[in-house]
């Protein structure tokens, strides 16, 4: 048989390699175990006629993972006469004329509305340290209550009150001598709203408000002091 059947040369005649032309034969049923198999004519012309088959398709046979796969043969782009190439520049001109009409419109549409104000926080009311006239404190039960603040702040018998909010604190000593305060919240009209009860002192000297720590502290007798946080003179009414 003619040196053109053997496989490496139908491989060469054919931009592909061996291994390529063995997997091909294979799956038209011809037997070839090597690169160096030559095959009859009767098997080249089937071969042929499938490379024919695949060059009409534009397609060729490639070696990829020990097997024959169809891959797209490449063509070269056609190359533009001058007139398709004045029309192709038209429409690029066309594209940009109508790219910027639409420009301003979805700039319009991107930006953003304008944040509405937000309301401006309130701000909290803090307790402060009011001298009241001692006489002046009523509404209390006197069986079980006394006003007994020391005459040391201005000399008339004027009593430190804590007012927060539209309510007035005031620390009242017990009649039976003990030694707290009975805390009375005092609404709008001299109204008794809530009292509590707070051991450590008596007769009310003075009143200190911590905006720091929240506190207010009552200081007595000996200038021992009773602490209660702003929650606990809230929670009293």
């Amino acid at each position: 048989m003619a040196e053109k059947n053997r496989v490496y040369e139908i491989a060469k005649a054919h931009d592909t390699t061996s291994k390529a032309i063995l997997n091909l034969v294979q799956e038209l049923g011809i037997v070839a175990k090597s690169h160096m198999s030559v095959l009859s004519d009767e098997d080249l012309e089937l071969v042929e006629k499938h490379f024919s088959s695949l060059e009409e398709k534009g397609e060729k046979v490639i070696e990829k993972t020990a097997r024959v796969e169809v891959e797209k043969a490449k063509t070269k782009p056609k190359r533009m006469s001058a007139r398709e190439k004045l029309e192709a520049k038209r429409r690029e001109k066309e594209a940009a004329r109508e790219a910027a009409k639409q420009e301003p419109v979805e700039a319009q549409a991107e930006t953003p509305a304008p944040a509405e104000p937000e309301d401006e926080p309130v701000p909290e009311a803090v307790p402060t340290v009011v001298l009241v006239p001692s006489a002046s404190i009523s509404g209390f039960d006197a069986d079980l209550f006394t006003v007994s603040c020391r005459a040391t702040l201005d000399g008339a018998g004027a009593c430190p009150i804590v007012r927060w909010d539209g309510v007035d604190y005031v620390g009242l000593s017990y009649r039976d001598n003990r030694v707290s305060l009975a805390v009375h919240a005092f609404g709008a009209g001299g109204a008794v709203l809530g009292v509590g009860e707070f051991p450590g002192t008596r007769y009310l000297e003075d009143a200190v408000i911590d905006t720091i720590a929240r506190t207010a502290s009552l200081v007595g007798q000996g200038s021992t002091t009773i602490t209660a946080s702003w929650d606990e003179l809230r929670a009293l009414w």
